[in-house]
């Protein structure tokens, strides 16, 4: 399943990601984790080198478990401080404490959603992000027209054809290949 292209549901999966990203992004907040990901998918997609993405989402862990400590040390801080200072300021000090808690859970949220619906469904496809990239579609095999009618054209004719398609950008040079050594094993 490595060397298949996305298919809807990761592609959905990637997409409620992004699409859950965005109140972290328009904070400003986690605009840098963002980018981290967007560079990993671009610099795989110019090497075919799927560590890049490994290393993107490695960095993304990092900057959210730090997010996260701090909100842990909020949490801690302010909670100490409610139950120390219980009394007239009590409901503003529980407001600091109920703000820390969900800053606390939001990094940790988006972790879990980091690793389910970004790295995994790119994982499972890791060849064929390297080679393909990540909106690549899948390709049709590719088949010689087998019969009587095909003596008509000669060898050199065919492999005009596919060189056409080739310069063309229609078929990528694997494919050329692939359909190049066909014709010629046929003769």
């Amino acid at each position: 399943m490595s060397n298949e292209p996305l298919d809807s549901i990761d592609f959905t999966k990637l997409l409620i990601f992004f699409l859950i990203q965005l109140p972290i992004v328009l904070y400003g907040v986690g605009i840098i984790p963002v980018i981290f990901l967007l560079f990993g998918l671009y610099m795989t997609k110019k090497t075919d080198d799927f560590s890049h993405i490994s290393i993107a989402t490695k960095n993304y862990e990092i900057y959210m478990k730090l997010a996260l400590l701090i909100g842990v040390l909020c949490t801690l801080y302010f909670g100490n401080k409610y139950v120390t200072y219980e009394g007239s300021s009590g409901s503003y000090l529980a407001e600091e404490f109920y703000i820390s808690l969900f800053l606390t859970f939001v990094p940790f949220l988006y972790l879990v959603l980091e690793k389910n619906l970004f790295y995994k469904p790119l994982f499972t496809h890791r060849e064929w992000v390297e080679k393909n990239g990540f909106f690549a579609k899948k390709t049709p095999d590719i088949t010689i027209v087998k019969g009587e009618s095909r003596k008509t054209y000669s060898v050199a004719d065919e492999l005009t054809k596919w060189a056409k398609l080739k310069e063309n950008g229609h078929i990528s040079k694997e494919e050329f290949e692939e359909a190049k050594t066909k014709i010629l094993k046929r003769q």
